[in-house]
């Protein structure tokens, strides 16, 4: 569950940086990162990063960030993205 989770705040960042069109550079100095790091990130290599550092680059990419904690109902997934 850990690892959809980081796949999904991943595509979430990834998409978002698409639509803004920035080079490598541009999104390493935006995020704090070095630029190896977005060809990761980029390449779609979301499990190199925590779930943390994902909401962080979130935050950085200006996104409200909601975490709504609820009982499980029987069947459903602990973590769920929205």
């Amino acid at each position: 569950e850990e690892l959809m989770i980081r796949a999904q705040l991943g595509h979430a960042v990834r998409m978002i940086l698409g639509e803004q069109e920035k080079k490598q550079r541009e999104i390493a100095a935006l995020l704090g990162i070095d630029q190896a790091e977005v060809s990761k990130l980029m390449a779609g290599k979301y499990h190199l990063f925590s779930e943390g550092r994902l909401m962080g680059f979130l935050r950085k990419l200006d996104q409200k960030i909601i975490i709504h904690i609820k009982p499980r109902q029987q069947g459903e997934q602990t973590l769920e993205l929205v």
